[in-house]
């Protein structure tokens, strides 16, 4: 099917069009969780976090303390960086520098919109019950470890899913697994609170859907050549 220039230009102002349809939800979602979070002026724990939190110190055991002290690495830049780094490397070579490109920007952009949002809400960190490993120094909401360990494996999701079914299912099962566990582990451990979690892994999936919709979208022309493969 051929597809004239007017054509191509309308199909990239509609994707242009889902991305700020996302990104705006982004921004709302943001806005509302700041307000129900910091409903009073020392933003401390509803009675959601408080419950999760008791529920959390409730279960400790040495066992779980050392599994998810060390799981929850899995959430961190030195982790994902170097991680992202060797997935754009291959993805490159396999699929193309946009594909690498957006694995990329998913990551960093994810990790910029929660350390700066971070900076705007200035939730202390949870002090119901004694953390288990050493409390970071930056604010708490929203959790950049959930953030970033979500728009990674997002990110790598969609390339895997342009490239290969079973690739697609494999890894989104293993992603799935591994962000769950990283978001409870920073739970466990009594540096988040609940909403904190919940608010960084919303705010990086429409992070990257709208960057999936800005950056990696086929026009139609594209589309049709493809499914003729």
């Amino acid at each position: 099917m051929f597809v004239t220039k007017a054509g191509r230009l309308g199909w990239r102002h509609a994707s242009a069009r889902r991305a700020s349809a996302y990104w705006v939800a982004l921004l709302i979602v943001f806005g509302m969780g700041a307000v129900v979070v910091c409903f009073d002026a020392s933003c401390g724990p509803a009675l959601f976090d408080q419950a999760l939190l008791a529920l959390a110190q409730h279960w400790r055991s040495p066992h779980l303390d050392q599994f998810f002290s060390i799981i929850t690495w899995g959430g961190s830049l030195k982790v994902l960086v170097p991680v992202a780094l060797g997935l754009m490397v291959l993805i490159a070579a396999r699929q193309g520098h946009r594909d690498a490109l957006f694995l990329g920007a998913a990551l960093a952009g994810a990790s910029i919109l929660c350390h700066g949002a971070k900076l705007l809400v200035l939730r202390p960190r949870p002090e119901l019950f004694e953390a288990v490993t050493a409390m970071p120094a930056d604010f708490a909401f929203p959790s950049a470890h959930t953030a970033q360990v979500a728009a990674l494996a997002l990110a790598a999701c969609m390339v895997a899913q342009r490239a290969s079914a079973s690739k697609f299912m494999l890894l989104c099962s293993v992603s799935a697994v591994a962000v769950m566990l990283i978001a409870l582990s920073r739970i466990y451990l009594q540096v988040h609170y609940p909403t904190d979690v919940l608010a960084g892994a919303v705010m990086s999936v429409l992070w990257v859907l709208g960057l999936q919709s800005w950056m990696m979208q086929q026009t139609p022309n594209a589309q049709s050549t493809m499914n003729g493969r």
